[in-house]
């Protein structure tokens, strides 16, 4: 009985995402609870893209979010698209990933000059971003990336190269005498080296 139980949840449950995408309007792709998909721009989720409970997505006019198939947003991602975004197919984003291809405001250059304010961002595929990394605006990341949590990602990413945050922490295992005292817990380019008395 409790086999049967656990099964029909199971059933009820991948039922629910399947019928969420279609209330969405992106048949074939699962769609968990309290996701949010607005604004008048295109969505187009490949068959079996995943987009995770309160997940958050604005894509303006004239813009395109496209997620490959198989591909998954994480829960709580915040996504704002004014021009495009493309996701590759069986890329990972991991929990409170933002992505913004957007300023959402004027930014002009010391001599007048106006940067642009939007630049499409484009992720390749069986790419993964750990949580809490931020992409920004006009950012290719190539094809196997790795981006690490809480990575601010503000430049191209090549394949298949690992973009971490500035300051992580770093861990080595460095021999002491005894008398030196040894802080594993410091960050940047003198965590392991001992600390003085």
């Amino acid at each position: 009985m409790r086999t049967l139980t656990a099964r029909l949840s199971r059933l009820r449950r991948r039922v629910m995402l399947r019928l969420r995408g279609y209330r969405h309007g992106v048949p074939g792709a699962k769609v968990g609870s309290g996701v949010q998909l607005g604004g008048p721009g295109t969505y187009a989720l490949g068959a079996g893209a995943v987009v995770r409970q309160d997940a958050r997505a604005w894509v303006g006019p004239g813009a395109t979010l496209t997620v490959g198939p198989n591909a998954n947003l994480g829960i709580r991602n915040i996504i704002n698209v004014a021009a495009g975004l493309t996701i590759g197919a069986h890329t990972e984003l991991s929990w409170d990933v933002q992505i913004s291809d957007t300023d959402f405001h004027d930014i002009a250059h010391s001599d007048g000059v106006q940067r642009p304010r939007t630049a499409p961002v484009v992720i390749g595929e069986h790419v993964l971003v750990g949580a809490r990394a931020m992409i920004l605006k006009g950012v290719t990341i190539g094809d196997g990336a790795i981006v690490g949590a809480g990575a601010v990602v503000a430049s191209d990413v090549p394949p298949p190269m690992r973009s971490w945050p500035a300051t992580r922490l770093v861990s080595s295992v460095v021999p002491t005498t005894g008398s030196e005292r040894v802080d594993h817990a410091r960050r940047g380019p003198y965590a392991g080296v001992p600390a003085r008395a």
